[in-house]
């Protein structure tokens, strides 16, 4: 029973098999209808689902990045110049400011084409991902 509960692909078919995938809608009525009828519907989009692949993704993003950095003799051997607030998280630091800044560069070109004010907020998220850690440095130093 335990190896049941536990098992990752499990858990993935219970997150997954409660949405139906409605990718195309189909409807068709004898009547003058608005536009709006036939999305009602359709299956809504389950919101912890989404943020939990969402989770899922940035862990293995994170883990892979951090399997790769620390094979860099730059960043393995010496503590980074620009993170030395950070002391030996200064790695981690390094590792969670690129997945977010990949993830949202990502999305950032995902939604260029039909919403391009989400882009920009993408691309604002990439600076302030990358700054914040900057800053903390400085607000250190100066302390």
């Amino acid at each position: 029973m335990a190896t049941c509960c536990c098992c990752p692909c499990n858990a993935m078919l219970c997150f997954a098999s409660q949405e139906v995938v409605t990718e195309e809608i189909f409807f068709v009525s004898d009547a003058l209808d608005p536009p709006e009828k036939p999305f009602l519907r359709a299956v809504q989009r389950n919101p912890c689902r989404v943020w939990n692949f969402r989770l899922a993704g940035w862990g293995v993003m994170y883990m892979g990045l951090s399997m790769v950095l620390q094979q860099l003799p730059l960043i393995a051997d010496k503590p980074l110049p620009l993170l030395k607030a950070f002391g030996g998280l200064a790695p981690m630091v390094l590792d969670a400011m690129l997945t977010l800044s990949i993830w949202a560069v990502v999305v950032a070109a995902v939604y260029s084409c039909y919403r391009p004010a989400v882009s920009v907020k993408c691309c604002l998220a990439v600076g302030i991902v990358i700054a914040t850690p900057l800053l903390w440095e400085r607000i250190a130093q100066a302390a």
